[in-house]
């Protein structure tokens, strides 16, 4: 009981500094490109990591696990490719209703887990589902009829919620692939959170080093908003939060981790507030809550039931 409670404590850590990596990642897009963030911080995550683990002598993988983990590779990256090109450009997401549409994840877990297993959907988790379904229909259907500009839209752009969509999809087949390292095949939460960023940095590096060959890239002069977005893009979100999530859905259970969802929002909203000069509209609070209607039905309610 005692670790359960740690974990959940963990959790709560890991939504907070999760809800910061839309805000640092915009950070970083002051001065450097979503895969020179990709590559720089996953190489800065790994060394760290690495170091942390004591070397690369304890990453071994059974040969029948290493599907899993190529998976859980790809996956992520994917998850990253989508996530900081959805905040990139006059189209972008707002870094709120980036934070706000990843509470889905939950629900497209739920679906696909559901779907693979052939269990029958109840009458509180299809009213979830549609909840959430609704909360999503209403900030992307917003962000498809607004026309102002970016900086005054109150859900941002329809392509960049369309990305972060599509990655929110991705880290929902992620989650799975590796609750299924750590729980069932007992891998280390370490582990896998070095893995997941080595597969962002085999794939945005030739992107990035294309890019550094053809000018693209600069390091001076540094904006410092860009050093504080690349840190805390690395070490706070690619290495503390993945890690933290990790151990605490490992020692505890998926209920406790889609609990604590509803956190991250809410450290987002302050540091969008505070440094990106973004503001919350009715729109998005009205998503906000259905969508969190939508994963309490669908996840927190059935725990409670069964506990």
């Amino acid at each position: 009981m005692e670790i359960y409670k740690k974990s959940v404590v963990v959790l709560i850590l890991a939504s907070i500094f999760g809800g910061l990596a839309p805000g640092f990642a915009r950070f970083a897009m002051k001065q450097f490109s979503p895969f020179s963030i990709m590559a720089l911080s996953s190489l800065i995550s790994l060394i760290t990591l690495l170091i942390l683990i004591g070397g690369v002598r304890n990453l071994y993988v059974n040969k029948k696990d290493i599907i899993f983990l190529i998976l859980a590779m790809t996956f992520w990256a994917i998850n990253s490719i989508l996530f900081f090109h959805g905040l990139q450009g006059d189209n972008r997401a707002m870094a709120t209703v980036t934070s706000v549409l990843y509470l889905f994840s939950p629900i497209i877990v739920l679906i696909i887990s559901v779907m693979l297993k052939k269990l029958k959907f109840s009458f509180g988790k299809i009213t979830g589902i549609i909840f959430s379904i609704s909360g999503v229909f209403v900030i992307i259907s917003q962000s498809l009829t607004d026309t102002t500009q970016i900086l005054v839209r109150p859900v941002g752009g329809f392509q960049g919620n369309i990305l972060i969509l599509g990655g929110v999809l991705a880290i929902s087949f992620y989650w799975l692939i590796s609750d299924e390292l750590t729980k069932k095949r007992n891998y280390s939460a370490f582990l896998v959170t070095i893995y997941s960023n080595l597969g962002i940095f085999l794939l945005a590096t030739p992107f990035f080093i294309k890019e550094a060959a053809s000018g693209g890239f600069y390091l001076f002069p540094l904006d410092p908003r860009a050093v504080i977005g690349i840190i805390g893009n690395s070490l706070l979100i690619s290495v503390l939060t993945v890690y933290l999530y990790q151990w605490g859905i490992k020692h505890s259970s998926a209920f406790a981790g889609a609990s604590v969802l509803y956190i991250s929002p809410l450290s987002t909203a302050l540091f969008a507030f505070l440094f990106l000069e973004e503001k919350i509209s009715w729109v998005l609070i009205i998503g906000a809550i259905l969508i969190a209607i939508g994963v309490f039905f669908t996840t927190v309610l059935p725990a409670i039931k069964g506990g």
